[in-house]
């Protein structure tokens, strides 16, 4: 046989082996599966799903397309894909949590955790609630961080003998702007205070509350504020009233009286400081 023919021959029945080869190597590689299945390649990291990460590379033919190069598996103590960032987390992304629409009453908008289980958690966005579980074991949602994450302090509120009552909501035996709204002994609402208030179960009202050193807006009104004094007693502060000079506002962000912009809107009445002390 001529040379030249068998040349023809051979050479494309060891290139269609070697692609072969390569083809079940990769295989053998990668992760198949259709569980909770995310977007396929479109950048360079990204999820296979939601327990695995993927990585992608350039179309070498410059499309501008990507390709699959490599999934693995997401596991130990990071054992969820986060699809922003392509990497292993501790918490499940968006895509993969379990959501339910209306389950709660919104007061405000922001994410809240459920009043009675520490897997759950729910986000309140134009006044509409968005329901969310922490997909896995020994995961809780963290109220200050804001995420399921493990070691998470476990706070559920108690309402049982309560009815028409608010009740303070704590995060590892810390205040908390959080607070549940008690009827027939469950949490029929969660909402939280303003600013730097935290509820008051006494008077069951939002007040300034002092956890350190320092100055805190009345919300109530732009032109007072309250300085927050140490005590003798570790932990507790003094807690006093105060007033800007006539024609200005207190801004929490500039720490001290400004005159007085748009974001003041109070009509100015012209009056004395008159300090009144409260040991919170």
């Amino acid at each position: 046989m001529d040379i030249h023919i068998l040349h023809f021959i051979v050479v494309p029945i060891l290139l269609s082996i070697l692609i072969t080869s390569k083809s079940l190597a990769q295989e053998t590689n990668t992760i198949t599966t259709t569980e909770n299945p995310l977007q396929a390649c479109y950048k360079p990291y990204s999820c296979a799903n939601c327990t695995a990460a993927r990585i992608c590379r350039p179309d070498p033919n410059g499309s501008g397309a990507f390709i699959d190069y490599k999934d693995f598996k997401c596991t130990g103590s990071t054992p969820f894909c986060n699809e922003t960032t392509g990497t292993c987390s501790a918490t499940p992304s968006e895509q993969c949590s379990v959501k339910v629409i209306g389950e709660h009453i919104c007061m405000k908008n922001g994410v809240f955790p459920h009043p009675t289980t520490c897997r759950k958690y729910f986000q309140c966005e134009n006044y509409t609630s968005t329901s969310f579980n922490c997909s896995s074991n020994n995961i809780y949602y963290d109220a200050i961080k804001e995420e399921c994450t493990y070691n998470a302090w476990c706070n559920q509120v108690s309402c049982n003998g309560y009815n028409g009552f608010k009740r303070r909501y704590t995060v590892s035996n810390k205040v908390s702007q959080l607070f549940a709204y008690c009827i027939n002994g469950q949490a029929a609402v969660m909402d939280r205070c303003d600013g730097k208030y935290v509820l008051n179960e006494t008077t069951q009202m939002c007040e300034a509350y002092c956890s350190y050193p320092g100055l805190i807006e009345d919300i109530s009104d732009c032109r007072k504020y309250y300085q927050c004094d140490p005590t003798s007693i570790d932990g507790v502060f003094l807690k006093t009233s105060r007033r800007c000079p006539d024609g200005f506002g207190f801004s929490q962000k500039r720490y001290q009286c400004v005159p007085i912009e748009s974001w003041c809107t109070q009509s100015l009445t012209l009056s004395t400081t008159t300090p009144v002390n409260d040991v919170l």
